[in-house]
């Protein structure tokens, strides 16, 4: 009976964890939008100076719809965390969008930009995501083999 008192006691650890962490990416989804729309205003200020030139606006638009997109994506992947529903197949799918989406905004930012050591952070952080999504999806299959066995 001590080692059931344990195990709940961990399970309850544990779902607290969840919850600080999910609550965590959350707020850093939502600094992500709000930072997508400041940015986005005040560039279209600046461009009004003509501060900006039409490769930096190309750059500049290009991550702020990649920052807006790779966050709205995360908050299928939190619901589905609160759901205790993290090793699934749209997650992982989910998971390697957004390392997909900060390739490409690599690949522009190497094209556009006029500082040219941001894309290798962009390039960086897809291969980052993109490795999480394999490791997800060996997760999965190695639930589906274990639920198989039971």
């Amino acid at each position: 009976s001590e080692q059931v008192i344990g195990n709940i006691n961990e399970l309850k650890k544990n779902q607290q964890e969840l919850k600080v962490i999910l609550v965590c990416l959350t707020i850093i989804c939502v600094c992500c939008l709000i930072m997508f729309l400041t940015n986005g205003i005040t560039m279209i200020y600046e461009n009004k100076e003509e501060a900006l030139g039409f490769y930096e606006i190309i750059a500049t638009i290009a991550t702020l719809c990649s920052m807006a997109i790779c966050s709205a994506l995360m908050f299928p992947i939190l619901k589905n965390a609160q759901h205790e529903k993290v090793f699934v197949k749209s997650n992982a799918t989910l998971i390697e969008v957004i390392g997909v989406i900060l390739e490409i905004n690599g690949i522009i930012q190497s094209l556009f930009a006029y500082d040219h050591g941001t894309h290798l952070i962009y390039f960086l952080l897809g291969v980052f995501f993109l490795f999480i999504a394999c490791v997800f999806k060996l997760g999965i299959q190695m639930k589906e083999e274990q639920d198989l066995t039971i």
